[in-house]
């Protein structure tokens, strides 16, 4: 009875890690991710290299913000929706540029593709409120109209008074796009 002793290929590339089928995410292998944090949440980042973006759980997440230059090591995860990184090790690095954001429109984003990934949308801004029970980098929610649908934005709580402001203004946001999941694994 031979033991496999051969050590497991080590993700380097978001890419590689997000075209990954369930059941190889579920497998646990190491990756090892150097990229620009686009998104710094409660629940943790989102991290981009120069192939894609990829939602990685660290639970420190006040560590960093976006345009933070990072390593991230850890293990792969089926995640929500698509795999994600756990992470086991987070190193700032310095500071890097933020990724040219890919314009995109509702349909796109409804697609579910778009999750984790940096982008741009423009619409006209239709109502501003603080979410209770959100955390409070994501405390203020902006709804915004565009063409097919709408989305909702979200900003710290100290961006409140600058946001009321904004109510019918048309603007141009550039973030990491993060969809709601179930858990089916599906986009809601």
């Amino acid at each position: 009875h031979a033991v496999d002793l051969q050590p497991s290929k080590v993700y380097r590339l978001a890419a590689d890690i997000l075209e990954l089928s369930l059941d190889q995410a579920r497998r646990s292998a190491p990756a090892e991710v150097r990229g620009v944090v686009t998104q710094s949440t409660d629940a943790g980042l989102v991290v981009q290299d120069h192939t894609a973006g990829i939602w990685v759980y660290w639970d420190r997440p006040d560590d960093f913000a976006p345009g933070d230059d990072v390593e991230v090591q850890g293990v792969i995860d089926p995640g929500l929706y698509a795999p994600v990184v756990k992470a086991m090790a987070v190193q700032k690095l310095g500071h890097a540029a933020l990724p040219k954001p890919r314009v995109v429109d509702f349909k796109q984003l409804s697609t579910g593709d778009y999750d984790g990934q940096y982008v741009s949308i423009t619409g006209s801004v239709r109502s501003a409120a603080l979410r209770k029970g959100a955390s409070r980098k994501q405390k203020l929610w902006l709804r915004i109209a565009m063409d097919q649908g709408s989305v909702d934005a979200t900003f710290p709580a100290e961006d409140t008074p600058a946001a009321a402001k904004l109510i019918d203004a048309v603007v141009t946001i550039s973030a990491a796009a993060m969809c709601t999941k179930n858990e089916n694994r599906q986009i809601t």
